[in-house]
């Protein structure tokens, strides 16, 4: 029997009939004796596959693939968000354009199988919602037949992994999402959510660490990319719970929010409840970024619509993001009675003040820049007189130009 197929109470039926045995083979019990303390430990079975830079010296590595290009690795990827902000209705909306190769958040190459166990609803939720996506992206539930297998499991058993007595163990049930991984084909996998499948300690680097290994072991052989869903903690500002091991073992992490993570809320605007940012917190592979969407129908909208295709979608939102930002922050830093420039030599440089202020939104200075030059060309910051210097000469700053 292995450890994968033990039950929690046969393991502690092994563990209390421990010091019975010694006592019945002539070992006192309580602590081993000298020959049991140093008696070599049983070595696991090891295959060795170590790189072979002879082979590979006149090869050319292949090009990396992505399921989501920029987006979803054939890596893990983390997914968090707090409760109620989305997460299962970003991943389905996700999971249906993989399954029928429509661009979503990034350019697809081709339809994938995706798989998804979703513990937290039920049949008739994940029917309800799946039917507004099908409707929004004009696709038939049809067509998700045999690509796009969702496991409602509410209410069942879903510990993949377990600790006991500090011990780090699988489950039996790991078996049963192994086999469904390799039976379906599944080039995706969904889990909904770390707190159902992980029953270990989450503050465990080793523990998690393992978990999120065993994950992306499911299938060895060919391309694959897990993605495990899980909760911020408490404190204000968090972007996942647990050990930094979390973030560390997975290529990429997804942030799901109301508002951007790096953005400091505004006390005076009222926020957006239909607002969600989908952010790369962290990429191994490509750039950090993060789309803004709106809740309409039941699905998840960005601000470019899909018809609209997703060439240059990212740049396009990037930079009229950043001429927003570079204008709330000039009308900001005047109401603060600020006097930005243009200048970028003078203190009151205004990307300088935005970035110090941190009304940036996590857009870099390179990116204001631009947004800063496009907004003095449409004439809709100018550069005029503001005041006068002591000698009496003309004080020039920024100015918003009149309707």
């Amino acid at each position: 029997m292995t450890l994968a197929n033990i039950s929690i109470d046969e393991l502690r039926a092994r563990v209390d009939k421990m010091p019975a045995e010694r006592k019945v083979n002539g070992a006192p019990s309580g602590d081993a004796t000298t020959a049991e303390r140093h008696a070599p430990a049983s070595r696991p079975i090891v295959v060795r596959s170590p790189m072979d830079w002879a082979e590979l010296a006149n090869r050319e590595p292949p090009p990396r693939t992505w399921a989501i290009h920029g987006w979803l690795p054939f890596a893990p990827t983390l997914e968090v968000g707090a409760g109620g902000v989305g997460k299962t209705l970003i991943s389905q909306q996700v999971g249906t354009a993989l399954a029928i190769g429509r661009d979503f958040i990034g350019k697809i190459d081709e339809p994938l199988r995706v798989l998804m166990w979703a513990c937290e609803d039920d049949h008739d939720e994940l029917w309800r919602r799946q039917r507004a996506i099908c409707e929004w992206l004009g696709v038939g539930m049809a067509h998700l037949a045999g690509q796009f297998i969702i496991e409602p499991r509410l209410g069942r058993e879903n510990t993949l992994f377990t600790a006991e007595y500090a011990r780090p163990l699988w489950t039996s049930l790991l078996d049963e999402l192994a086999e469904q991984v390799n039976d379906y084909a599944a080039d995706v996998l969904f889990l909904d959510n770390a707190g159902q499948v992980f029953g270990g300690n989450e503050n465990d680097r080793h523990q998690v660490t393992a978990f999120m290994n065993g994950m992306a072991g499911l299938a060895r052989t060919r391309r694959f990319a897990p993605v495990v869903m899980g909760h911020p903690a408490r404190a204000s500002g968090s972007e996942y719970a647990g050990s930094a091991a979390w973030e560390n073992a997975a290529r990429m992490r997804w942030y799901l929010g109301a508002r951007l993570p790096d953005a400091k809320p505004d006390e005076n605007d009222e926020p957006d409840e239909s607002e969600r940012f989908l952010c790369k917190r962290k990429t191994n592979y490509s750039e950090k970024d993060y789309i803004r969407m709106t809740y309409q129908g039941g699905v998840l909208v960005p601000d470019t619509p899909l018809e609209a295709g997703l060439e240059g979608m990212t740049r396009a939102l990037r930079e009229k993001q950043a001429l927003r930002v570079v204008l709330d922050g000039f009308r900001r830093l005047r109401e603060t009675g600020q006097c930005p420039t243009a200048a970028p030599n003078s203190g009151a440089y205004l990307l300088r003040l935005i970035l110090d202020a941190r009304l940036n939104e996590g857009l870099t200075k390179s990116q204001l820049k631009s947004a800063l030059a496009t907004l003095v060309l449409d004439k809709q910051l100018v550069i005029a007189p503001i005041g006068t210097y002591a000698n009496r000469t003309p004080r020039m700053g920024l100015v918003e130009a009149g309707p």
